[in-house]
């Protein structure tokens, strides 16, 4: 019973703070990267954040998470378009179809901060009892990426 009691305040805790979010997924989101076997330069990653204007203050707040791992960062809304990056983090509560196809054309990983956003990502973080990357097989396949096999003995696979 405590067990269930210290997780559920755990979970109203993370979910009611966007800052522990981010915080978690700044440190998960990088090594992932690294797991993405079309990527040279494991060293010299950078991610471009992508925001609806809504979400502004939250896209800064992941972009300093990330530089402080060294993590190269650029921060544009998605009316400037899409730049080159070696992945891509979504800061949104949904995106359009022809903004998804554009990204899954960039054959990079895909990352969503919502945990409803895994339809329009690859990789997302599910939270259970563990915390867990979260695969979306489809869109993975139709970008076709190809990742190290050892992250699918600790992930979690969306199935729609």
């Amino acid at each position: 019973m405590k067990r269930l009691i210290l997780f559920l305040l755990f979970f109203t805790f993370l979910f009611g703070n966007m800052k522990e979010l981010l915080l978690i997924e700044s440190k998960l989101y990088p090594k992932i990267v690294r797991l993405d076997k079309s990527l040279k330069d494991k060293e010299q990653i950078t991610f471009a954040i992508l925001y609806e204007e809504s979400e502004k203050e939250n896209a800064y707040e992941m972009a300093k998470l990330l530089k402080k791992q060294g993590i190269n960062v650029k921060i544009v809304p998605f009316s400037q378009g899409i730049p080159n990056a070696d992945a891509y983090v979504l800061i949104a509560k949904k995106i359009c179809n022809n903004t998804l196809n554009n990204l899954l054309k960039k054959r990079k990983l895909i990352f969503g901060v919502y945990p409803q956003s895994i339809e329009y990502s690859i990789i997302n973080v599910y939270i259970g009892v563990k915390i867990k990357p979260l695969i979306n097989p489809y869109l993975l396949k139709k970008a076709k990426i190809s990742l190290s096999p050892i992250i699918f003995k600790v992930a979690k696979i969306y199935e729609k």
